[in-house]
């Protein structure tokens, strides 16, 4: 006599899916820190290349214009612009928005506390980006 064993076919426990659910959870919300972390890095990078471009153009112009008048080399709001790649443009007087993402503000004093208030005010200072949000006029 031939005697048959049944096998019994077993799924995962609930028990098992709930652990196997809570660790994806658990990674998932690891990788969102990370995320977020990096959104942020993003932003400052952004800000810093708004600034290194506007120094650039600022510094390019100090040169070009030294030769010509030594003791006033600094360029207006106009020719700042100008002198940057496509993309910039001035702020409402105010300063430089590059793209329609990050203004910086130009100033006409070294200390800056008097923000340009016209396209042929000389710029000899300026200040960190600032988002667009809140540089209303970009």
């Amino acid at each position: 006599m031939r005697l048959s064993i049944q096998r019994k076919e077993r799924g995962f426990t609930l028990i098992e899916l709930v652990i196997v659910i809570v660790i994806i959870g658990i990674l998932a919300a690891a990788a969102m820190s990370k995320y977020v972390d990096l959104s942020g890095n993003a932003q400052t990078s952004a800000n810093l290349g708004s600034l290194d471009e506007v120094s650039t153009a600022f510094n390019l112009q100090i040169g070009a214009n030294a030769a010509a008048n030594p003791t006033n080399p600094f360029p207006t709001l106009a020719a700042l612009v100008a002198g940057m790649r496509n993309g910039a443009q001035a702020s409402d007087h105010t300063g430089v928005c590059i793209g329609n993402h990050y203004k910086v503000v130009t100033y006409t004093d070294a200390a800056g506390t008097t923000a340009t208030a016209a396209a042929t005010d000389q710029v000899k200072s300026f200040a960190t980006t600032a988002p667009a949000a809140d540089a209303a006029h970009c």
